[in-house]
């Protein structure tokens, strides 16, 4: 009976001792899992800080855009302005040309006579 008492305390021991391997490496799981989660909250930090980057961008690209819009808005106004200019001028000096021209047929006509 002794010797049983003594095989059983013998089973104990090796199976409390694999219950400490055991526990050790849950504790070192435990300590990995722990890093994970620091790891995880500073990328989950640094993507706050990436979107609030982004959202200020986005900020600045509207305002880029919208400072675009209003130069090709200037830009495409004085261009018009700029032709309707020539155009002016360029039918002034064809009026002007075309009345020379009347006035000197007419000094013709009426000094031939």
């Amino acid at each position: 009976m002794e010797r049983r008492m003594e095989l059983m305390e013998g089973r104990l021991d090796r199976v409390d001792g694999r219950l400490d391997q055991v526990d050790g490496r849950l504790d070192r799981v435990e300590g990995r899992l722990d890093r994970v989660e620091g790891r995880l909250d500073r990328v989950e930090g640094s993507l706050g800080r990436v979107e609030e980057g982004v959202a200020g961008l986005r900020g600045d690209v509207q305002t880029l855009a919208e400072r675009i819009d209003g130069i090709v808005h200037q830009v495409s106004a004085d261009a018009e302005r700029r032709f309707t200019d020539l155009v002016t001028s360029q039918t002034r000096s064809l009026m002007l040309s075309l009345f020379g021209t009347v006035v000197v047929i007419a000094a013709l006509a009426f000094g031939l006579r």
